[in-house]
């Protein structure tokens, strides 16, 4: 998983969270056509993205006259003057750097995008409180820094884990091949992806090496070889935290059994539909609380697709399969 996917979707969850409908666009030229489609009160740029890059796809959006106003805002790991200079420059507003801390994220926003629609009540709102699923206690992560940037979110944080547990299930391999195929491009691929991305789940010390692997790698194209033990460093640390996301695998919640009625069952599951029409994540900790409530096999298989889709932000889906719920 690249920083910029990791990120993505970190930024949607918290996004989704306080109430905030939020469309992913993969590219810039993909952002460019949501435009044409749709209104948007603004807009959150990645800056290096495939196709088409955050700093092109602004300067097309700011040619058009009528998104003279439309605050866009950079999101990057560099935080240097010169590149903050450069947001500036192509018509971007302001930035948000990376890895994302959530109070700058909001307050970035708060300060340039205004709601076309004011809501009196958040869809996400006390959803935080409601996600909670006993995360065990880390060694080699602060869970604390994790939960901090998903806003206390405990579904959402574990969601994270899963993913960088599954992306990064080769990086050791991955990376070995390339240093010893002397491919230092992808080399430094891995190591600045897993510095950006080891610090938004609170591994903190995988992050540090990292950064001192990318150093070393950078540095040894022209002072080769590369310091064996800044690699081994990396693998151990990357091991460690490996093993310890190893026991966080996406199983059921404990089911206690039918005891809700017809008319109950229906109406948690209206609930989770309008949550799923409005986008908003807290239908995946709803979904499960139900889950842990019903028995009967063919509910819950339908239950774990929705689940899965959900994982995917592929909302519609998971409507549509459990729409088809008959209860």
């Amino acid at each position: 998983m690249e920083d910029n996917e990791f990120n993505q979707e970190l930024a949607f969850d918290l996004l989704s969270a306080h109430g905030i409908s939020v469309e992913v666009a993969g590219n810039g030229q993909e952002a460019l056509d949501l435009l044409d489609e749709r209104h948007f009160d603004g807009v959150l740029m990645d800056c290096q993205m495939p196709v088409m890059d955050g700093y092109t796809a602004t300067r097309r959006i700011r040619q058009q006259e009528r998104f003279r106003d439309l605050p866009i805002i950079a999101m990057t790991a560099n935080v240097l003057s010169g590149d903050r200079e450069r947001t500036l420059e192509v018509g971007m507003n302001d930035h948000i750097g990376k890895p994302i801390n959530v109070r700058d994220m909001f307050r970035t926003l708060a300060r340039w995008v205004t709601p076309s629609q004011a809501t009196t009540a958040l869809p996400g709102a006390g959803r935080a409180d409601a996600n909670q699923v006993g995360l065990p206690d880390f060694t080699h992560i602060d869970k604390d820094v994790g939960l901090h940037l998903t806003g206390n979110d405990e579904i959402a944080y574990l969601r994270l884990l899963r993913k960088f547990a599954m992306a990064q299930s080769q990086t050791g391999v991955e990376l070995d091949q390339a240093i010893r195929a002397g491919d230092t491009e992808t080399a430094l691929r891995i190591a600045h992806t897993i510095k950006g991305i080891a610090g938004s789940i609170g591994a903190i010390r995988l992050g540090e090496v990292a950064a001192q692997l990318e150093t070393g790698l950078a540095e040894a194209e022209e002072t080769k070889p590369l310091p064996q033990k800044l690699l081994s460093a990396f693998d151990s640390e990357l091991s460690l935290v490996l093993d310890e996301l190893g026991s966080l695998q996406a199983e059921d919640p404990v089911q206690g059994g039918d005891f809700l009625d017809a008319e109950e069952l229906r109406g948690r599951l209206d609930e989770i539909l309008d949550d799923l029409a409005n986008y908003d994540t807290a239908a995946e900790g709803r979904l499960l609380a139900l889950m842990a409530a019903v028995s009967d096999p063919e509910r819950l298989a339908r239950f774990r697709q929705a689940r899965s889709l959900l994982e995917r932000y592929e909302f519609d889906q998971a409507q549509a399969t459990l729409r088809a719920c008959e209860i």
